[in-house]
């Protein structure tokens, strides 16, 4: 499988964006913008929602 790579802007914070709906069947990394100006959030609550509350977070420039 080709890498894949790509980036999303959340336009308004505390809103939940979908990545893509792609299956992922290797390795995936996320990192944060490092012109972020706080902290993001990654995961899914199984309402597919995530929050600074139920989510890992990301400060700026930090990847998982």
């Amino acid at each position: 499988m080709p890498a894949i790579s790509g980036q999303r802007v959340v336009t308004t914070a505390g809103t939940a964006v979908s990545l893509g709906t792609q299956p992922i069947n290797a390795p995936l990394i996320v990192k944060a913008l490092s012109t972020n100006t706080g902290a993001i959030a990654i995961g899914n609550d199984a309402a597919n929602d995530v929050t600074t509350s139920n989510g890992l977070l990301l400060a700026p420039g930090e990847e998982v």
